[in-house]
């Protein structure tokens, strides 16, 4: 792979989508996912229609949300909540990806993730288990954990909580392709696994196979995962 070029793949929950990123956009997991079906729609501060327009979303951009009232939903943009008319939002139901003929997957592996036996067993490697574990079940290599990404992760999820706000790396660390997962409020690692992969992007990052290496991060409830080849 030609190392100057970089394809950034990045949660819109944090959205978490398998294509090249839509700057601005952030994510909430166990967000619903959905396109914009309009051509230009704002993005507003406040639920309100003379409320301030902060951005714009282009047609067809995909995007997570949650209902906020019967007018408007709410999306996290630029690490901050704001509000889109929800008139202008279609619903796009999450598609797993097809199982291999010959998975890798051992016929006792249970459908949901279950954290790892050994209670002694650090997040990190809480969290790789069960990253390989549903990539096992897909027929894909294994990731490996980084001690650098784990320093990037670590401090990514620092920050968040220094802020009190979820939102994503600018993706400064080493890589070819790269990609994040954030989560906040999970306090075990099957908890925000569980989250994640009901989250068709942050999912698509699990399941990405440019992948080779991961970095995760966790200070208090504020989760991070950072991939890269």
């Amino acid at each position: 792979m030609n190392k100057n070029i970089k394809k950034v793949t990045q949660t819109v929950l944090g959205i978490a989508i398998a294509t090249p990123m839509v700057l601005g956009l952030g994510s909430y997991a166990g967000a619903t996912s959905g396109a914009v079906t309009a051509t230009k729609v704002a993005v507003k501060d406040k639920a309100s229609y003379r409320a301030k327009t902060v951005g714009y979303l282009a047609k067809n951009q995909q995007i997570n949300y949650s209902g906020y009232n019967s007018t408007f939903v709410k999306v996290n943009y630029k690490g901050k909540t704001r509000f889109i008319l929800k008139k202008y939002v279609k619903y796009v139901p999450s598609t797993s990806p097809a199982t291999p003929a010959t998975p890798a997957t051992p016929a006792t592996t249970p459908s949901n993730p279950t954290t790892p036996a050994s209670s002694n067993d650090s997040i990190q490697q809480q969290i790789l288990d069960l990253v390989n574990i549903e990539r096992g079940k897909g027929g894909l290599k294994p990731l490996t954990l980084s001690s650098y990404l784990d320093g990037t992760a670590q401090a990514w999820s620092q920050t968040m909580s220094n802020a009190n706000n979820m939102y994503h790396s600018t993706l400064s660390f080493n890589g070819g392709y790269k990609g994040e997962n954030i989560a906040h409020g999970q306090t075990t690692a099957n908890e925000v696994m569980t989250d994640w992969m009901n989250s068709p992007g942050h999912r698509a990052n699990i399941m990405s196979p440019n992948f080779k290496q991961l970095g995760v991060g966790k200070v208090g409830t504020y989760w991070t995962q950072q991939f890269t080849d």
